[in-house]
């Protein structure tokens, strides 16, 4: 949120516990230019509980560190349990230990100096949205942006998390690294039926179909666009690569998933493209992403539960530019940043 244009929460409470009288005085005038909200301060723990009770705030603003009841973050999680309203941490003197702490206390991100209304506003949309969305910790919010809501199983966020991770550990390793990108042919005629309960159903069937058989723990799957699944299988060489993808291909060939309105309509199949490597210094992630591209396109044009390729040999050179898809964005960050770091964290 631009500070030169906060958001109007005109009608919404705030409680406020500020120790100091001053500066409770100061962050009021500041939650006035956002559309004069109700706001209440308080300079005491219990007098802040007495207050939540009375106004049921919307949003509650409490300073890390209180001086006559320990600090904010007791205070917060007896709120936060008895009244139901999103918790924004701030500090006038903030420290890092602090700020670890709230993070690990509240979803929403600690408000540090300066306090103006565009910093409070933007605090304030964000723990509202948050607080709807269920969202009631930073882990809880880590695991959303890694986990997809439909399938369960992670997203291109995590696949991105993971490709760095493994990739160095291969390399320390000198272990084989398999990357296969899994695309579902006719999945189309269920959107096209626009039946959402309907696809749904069979995407969850799929998506169980393919994890079923990378159930080992390094083992990641994640979901791209709509038709597309990645998958990552640490330490594995060529054979272990396309014996997985079979499973998978005759996994989904036994489903035999079809759009019950329709009829006549051919089974969904799959293609998947394989890129095994070896990390080395004349390797990168961006071309292994690329070389399982162009594999899945030779599965593609061959048709119907196919997969194909395997080991990126030296000499191997990417020569025909991969069609424009949601990987694109992935290989010009990998190949931007540098690949031979050994940090794992």
């Amino acid at each position: 949120m631009n500070s030169s244009s906060p958001t109007n929460f005109a009608g919404q409470h705030i409680l406020v516990v500020e120790p100091l009288k001053s500066f409770g005085v100061d962050l009021n005038d500041a939650l006035k230019h956002l559309g004069n909200p109700d706001v209440t301060i308080v300079t005491r723990a219990d007098d802040a509980e007495q207050a939540a009770a009375t106004h049921k705030p919307d949003v509650i603003f409490c300073n890390i560190h209180l001086s006559d009841n320990g600090d904010g973050f007791d205070l917060a999680q007896h709120l936060h349990a008895t009244h139901e309203a999103p918790i924004v941490f701030f500090s006038t003197n903030p420290d890092e230990h602090s700020i670890r702490y709230a993070l690990r206390h509240s979803p929403c991100t600690p408000v540090e100096p300066p306090f103006d209304s565009g910093r409070l506003s933007s605090a304030m949309e964000d723990a509202l949205y948050k607080f709807r969305k269920g969202i009631t910790t930073h882990e809880h919010l880590r695991e959303l942006r890694i986990t997809d809501p439909l399938t369960g199983l992670g997203t291109s966020h995590k696949m991105n998390l993971a490709l760095y991770h493994e990739w160095n550990r291969c390399t320390l390793e000198e272990a084989p690294l398999a990357f296969l990108l899994l695309h579902l042919e006719n999945f189309e005629n269920f959107e096209r039926v626009g039946n959402s309960e309907t696809t749904l159903e069979a995407l969850t069937k799929l998506a169980q179909a393919i994890q079923t058989h990378c159930a080992r723990r390094r083992d990641v799957v994640t979901k791209g666009a709509t038709a597309r699944f990645m998958i990552l299988l640490p330490s594995t060489d060529e054979p272990g690569a396309r014996h997985v993808a079979g499973q998978i291909v005759e996994a989904i060939r036994d489903l035999r998933l079809v759009p019950p309105e329709t009829s006549g309509s051919p089974a969904i199949t799959a293609a998947i493209g394989i890129a095994v490597v070896i990390p080395s210094g004349d390797k990168t992630i961006a071309s292994m992403l690329e070389w399982a591209e162009l594999q899945l396109d030779t599965a593609e044009r061959r048709g119907g539960n196919r997969f194909h390729g395997g080991s990126m040999q030296p000499g191997n050179t990417i020569t025909t530019a991969a069609p424009k898809s949601f990987l694109d964005r992935w290989k010009s960050w990998w190949t931007n940043k540098s690949t031979d770091r050994r940090d794992l964290h």
